[in-house]
């Protein structure tokens, strides 16, 4: 039998063990987390130029005219502060581009992709250093759309997503 000390040691010890697995489980989580942000970002950064690209080439008034109010609405929700509204819009964007594209299985992989970013969206945007690297950018990019200029839309969002795997760096 025993000793009351020695039950609180084991009950001490257990405890200890299950909140050390926890904590693991956790860390692990973290690192599988990153991991996928890390793989959504490539593949982003492989299928967003080309989506700028052939947006650029295909898109239509109302293509533009959707983009443009997108564009607007992020730049108010930045005027406001507002991080999720930001994030929101950010993907909108993102997405509106890829679905203008005209590639239905660029539009497929995009909503794969747009889960796994969702997290990173929603807390990316309350640094505010984040939020001004993507304003400039978003403009640059849309400015070239507009302009049709196919190749100057891809150079704009590589150079966009090139400062966002940067920014996940630091």
């Amino acid at each position: 039998k025993e000793s009351v000390p020695q039950k609180r040691f084991l009950i001490t010890q257990d405890l200890i063990f299950k909140r050390g697995s926890m904590i693991a489980g956790w860390l692990e989580s973290v690192k599988n987390d990153e991991r996928e942000l890390r793989d959504s970002i490539e593949i982003r950064t492989a299928l967003e130029p080309m989506a700028a690209r052939r947006m650029a080439e295909r898109c239509n008034t109302e293509d533009i005219r959707r983009l443009e109010n997108i564009h607007r609405s992020f730049l108010s929700a930045i005027q406001e502060g507002d991080a999720a509204m930001i994030g929101r819009l950010d993907e909108q964007f993102h997405s509106a581009i890829v679905e203008s594209s005209g590639n239905a299985l660029m539009i497929e992989i995009n909503s794969h992709v747009c889960q796994g970013m969702q997290t990173f969206r929603s807390k990316t945007f309350q640094v505010e250093q984040n939020v001004k690297n993507a304003v400039m950018p978003h403009s640059n990019i849309m400015n070239a759309i507009l302009a049709r200029d196919a190749a100057q839309a891809e150079r704009e969002m590589r150079a966009h997503l090139d400062k966002v795997q940067e920014d996940l760096t630091q």
